[in-house]
């Protein structure tokens, strides 16, 4: 008989630390959902994901009345007399936000419900999606499989990730749609195929469909491209200005809709903020990073 070795297999501490730290950070985004504040933000997608305006809000309840809970929730949630089409009215109406999370979320509450939990839900769900997809953006920028881990381990715990995941707002799936069109890009650019561009094209519009501002990025990305190839118009430029203007181009319905409703858009953007509250709320949104 062979003698058994009494040496024990250590386990894999850094696999177990990748496992035990996107864990955490899956736990994070479900836990105690429902018991968060539904702040105003939230009620407006509920609202417009169930097909309701906000005129139409205004009118069926009058500001100077006092409502219960009971009746605010009828506003949002998914009732026979409101179809598709009345969500898409509503977010006509609303045109500065990009229907693709809202048509989304009425499609998930058609299916699973329409209470606090279920709505924040998708967004938690959706969340998740980037982690694959920081995988493939680390994987493409330095080829290195720990470099990759280690960016899913801190994008798992980072408290502005586990906060906006929690949230019945567009921005968990705007994270996931820069990660992969940042990816693609890359890809594009080190392959040089046709195909690889038309996958670029194609997740830009799905950014400009998540978020309008998208834009940024995609701007972003040119200024990237131009410096790598000293602005010259070489094959790769070509690539990249053939492919934003293809995305580009499939916002123009959306685009139509944001300038025939731009008198009802955003009435908070006629307001005037002072410095002090702008400053403030900068520092807040840079403490959420860490905090």
């Amino acid at each position: 008989m062979r003698p058994q070795s009494s040496a024990i297999k250590r386990p894999n501490l850094w696999a177990v630390f990748l496992v035990a730290v996107v864990a955490i950070g899956v736990g994070f985004r479900f836990y105690h959902l429902e018991n968060k504040v539904y702040w105003i933000d939230e009620v407006h997608a509920s609202l417009r994901a169930s097909g309701y305006r906000k005129r139409e809000f205004a009118d069926l309840v009058p500001r100077d009345k006092i409502i219960s809970l009971a009746q605010l929730q009828e506003f949002q949630r998914i009732s026979p007399q409101k179809g598709w089409d009345d969500t898409v009215a509503a977010l006509a109406e609303n045109a500065e936000h990009a229907p693709g999370f809202y048509l989304l979320l009425r499609g998930w509450m058609a299916a699973f419900g329409s209470s606090v939990m279920t709505t924040r839900a998708l967004a938690a769900t959706l969340s998740l999606l980037a982690f694959p997809a920081l995988y493939w953006l680390a994987w493409e920028l330095f080829q290195c499989s720990q470099v990759a881990q280690l960016a899913i381990a801190l994008l798992a715990v980072s408290p502005l990730q586990v906060l906006y995941a929690q949230e019945a707002r567009q921005y968990s799936l705007w994270v996931v749609t820069v990660l992969v069109s940042s990816a693609a890009l890359l890809k594009a650019v080190r392959r040089q195929t046709w195909q690889g561009w038309v996958l670029y094209s194609i997740t830009i519009v799905f950014g400009f469909y998540t978020h309008l501002i998208s834009g940024l990025v995609f701007f972003g990305h040119g200024l990237y491209l131009g410096v790598l190839e000293k602005w010259r118009w070489t094959q790769r430029m070509r690539g990249y200005v053939f492919a934003s203007l293809g995305g580009l181009g499939s916002l123009i319905p959306w685009l139509w809709v944001y300038f025939r409703y731009q008198n009802t858009i955003g009435e908070w953007q006629a307001q005037a903020i002072p410095l002090d509250a702008l400053v403030k709320r900068w520092l807040l949104n840079l403490n959420a990073v860490f905090f």
